[in-house]
């Protein structure tokens, strides 16, 4: 008997924490302090036509955000590249990633994954993160071989998933 109403008051607290998302509209955005993260573009797909002045409505800034084309793997998911360059043996390459809650509802941040060689990191993100509020995650490269090197980086969220595919190369000066 207490198991069941154990799973019940966890369902309910599920389906809380799901409505209370909902309502206060949870947003967020990812930046690079050296602005050299860039949306991944998706094969296949075709580039958005030029504004030829005949649009109904006028032409958007540009947003930094990628696009969520049908194609994309997760729509709920945002995908971006970051290339930390040529970067000598034993040597070390930083960035730092900034999450900023842009919503009127708290971004519940619910794990932060790092994976690849030659990548380390450290994040000062709680759990929940508040409309207005941004946290860091401050990523490595640091290569021990000579040659290429892949990881990835994914913020896992109550409003979608920011994955950063990161890119390196390590060198012989």
């Amino acid at each position: 008997m207490k198991a069941s109403i154990k799973a019940w008051i966890l369902t309910l607290a599920t389906f809380l924490i799901s409505l209370s998302t909902f309502a206060n509209e949870a947003k967020f955005e990812l930046v690079s302090a050296d602005g050299v993260l860039t949306p991944l573009q998706i094969q296949g797909l075709p580039e958005p036509l030029p504004d030829d002045g005949n649009s109904p409505e006028p032409q958007k800034p540009h947003d930094p955000r990628p696009p969520q084309y049908p194609g994309n793997p997760n729509p709920g998911n945002q995908y971006y590249n970051y290339n930390f360059g040529q970067v000598p043996v034993n040597s070390v390459r930083s960035a730092n990633f900034y999450l900023r809650s842009t919503g009127s509802g708290n971004l519940y941040l619910n794990r932060i994954d790092l994976y690849g060689q030659g990548f380390y990191g450290n994040a000062n993100c709680p759990h929940v993160l508040p409309p207005g509020y941004q946290c860091n995650v401050w990523v490595q490269f640091r290569p021990w071989y000579q040659g290429s090197y892949s990881g990835q980086l994914i913020f896992r969220t109550s409003a979608g998933n920011f994955i950063v595919n990161l890119y390196g190369w390590g060198t012989r000066w």
